[in-house]
């Protein structure tokens, strides 16, 4: 019997302490959040408030977005509420202020709002809800009209893998001088960290339509947009290949009709470490000219400014010698008037470490094809496409052949062979 309720004993002062336990986890990964956060380029995150109790915390801060153009800085308020249970946290964010003028004016009865499940093991369910909303500006007879949008998820292995949805039915917007709407957008990811900042899965985009008219001009609509991307790792995990393909059914205006149209673009056999430091090369450019180190004199700036560029030139230069290939392999665009086709592909031999070490110029060693064929009737029918390919033409850069104007070109030992003129390129990359 005492065993019992030894174990009964034990079995309680657990359960007692969970919350706890949950507590002061939950406050610890919310300090790392926010520290992740801190490093991103053009976002800040300031937790002005988190007191913790025994079942629960209570949060208070804001989230600030640089803007690339402006320098200037955007100020999110946020407050919310986290319970403490035995295995994870529920947390309930409310973004914006109810003192804040465009809250009272867009969000007056329900704040956007995201609510998340994290459970002790590194896993979380996510809901993000942003209101229906409608704004008139009297003055101007501007308006905006948006449906709820829902954004739903789950993280999962640690934050190293999610799963997202997001469902929208869209907006309309009007003004004096033009009318927009977004139709039925829907989307849906599911990716696995490979390593860094470089995500394997894939994702699906689609919006049904698209419209808008501006004053004096037809409305143009566009239907059946979708976006699809696919990234696999090589079976050592040393190299990854990353299709996206873009799809718009139709396109409308004045009664004519053209589409469907379909371009691919791939990066293909792309070594990982070698694009991780370049995409690192790049955020830290990205860093020094959106928010530069107020402690360094001009002279400290402009010099890690060109630090910085030299990494970036390091990084492509790397990722270069590793082996790669990019571009559109495939482009179909369908007119009336017949269908325009096209490639264009980079591509760069891989090196071996000599080689790597003595790599000055990336374009060294670029091949690359394009090719292009385009309808004579289409071309026929626009007078100002017309207009820009004579010159082409007479130059021999463009070749009409039969009913299609073709473009074969060729890269190599810093040499483009254009239908069979050579045009010397400048070392410049």
């Amino acid at each position: 019997m005492k065993k019992w309720i030894f174990a009964a004993a034990l079995v309680l002062v657990a359960g007692l302490a969970a919350p706890w336990g949950v507590g002061a986890l939950t406050e610890q990964q919310w300090q790392q959040t926010q520290a992740l956060l801190q490093q991103q380029p053009m976002m800040t995150m300031e937790t002005r408030r988190y007191e913790r109790g025994y079942t629960g915390a209570e949060v208070a801060g804001t989230l600030g977005f640089d803007s690339p153009d402006s320098g200037e800085t955007l100020t999110l308020a946020y407050q919310g509420e986290i319970r403490h249970g035995l295995w994870g946290s529920e947390l309930t964010l409310r973004f914006g202020s109810t003192d804040d003028e465009w809250v009272q004016v867009l969000f007056p009865d329900q704040r956007p709002t995201l609510r998340a499940d994290f459970k002790a093991w590194g896993s979380a369910d996510l809901n993000f809800i942003l209101p229906a909303f409608e704004a008139v500006e009297p003055a101007t007879g501007e308006s905006i009209a948006s449906s709820e949008l829902v954004l739903a998820g789950t993280l999962f292995d640690q934050g190293n893998g999610f799963d997202l949805t997001l469902d929208w039915p869209g907006l309309v917007a009007r003004g004096p001088n033009a009318t927009m709407t977004v139709n039925d957008v829907t989307m849906s990811q599911t990716m696995n960290r490979l390593r860094g900042d470089v995500w394997t899965g894939e994702a699906a985009l689609r919006v049904d339509r698209f419209t808008a008219r501006l004053e004096g001009e037809p409305e143009v609509s566009a239907q059946g947009l979708a976006i699809d991307s696919k990234t696999e790792a090589g079976a050592d995990g040393e190299r990854f290949t990353g299709v996206t393909g873009l799809t718009l059914n139709r396109v409308r205006s004045e009664g004519e009709e053209a589409g469907p149209f379909r371009m691919d673009f791939e990066l293909r056999d792309f070594q990982v470490d070698a694009w991780n430091r370049l995409l690192g090369a790049f955020t830290r450019l990205q860093m020094t000219a959106v928010a530069p180190d107020a402690g360094l004199s001009r002279q400290q700036r402009i010099e890690q400014q060109v630090q910085a560029m030299e990494n970036l030139s390091a990084g492509l230069k790397s990722l270069a010698a590793a082996g790669m290939s990019f571009g559109f392999p495939s482009v179909s665009l369908s007119f009336p008037e017949g269908e325009v086709t096209g490639e264009v592909m980079l591509s760069h031999p891989e090196l071996g470490a000599d080689q790597a070490d003595q790599l000055e110029l990336v374009m060294q060693r670029l091949t690359g094809v394009m090719t292009w064929r385009l309808p004579a009737a289409l071309v026929a029918s626009e007078p100002a496409l017309m207009a820009e390919l004579a010159p082409l033409v007479e130059q021999g850069l463009v070749v009409r052949e039969g009913d299609v104007y073709r473009v074969d070109a060729r890269l190599q030992d810093l040499e483009l062979n254009v239908n069979g003129r050579i045009i010397p390129l400048p070392p410049m990359i």
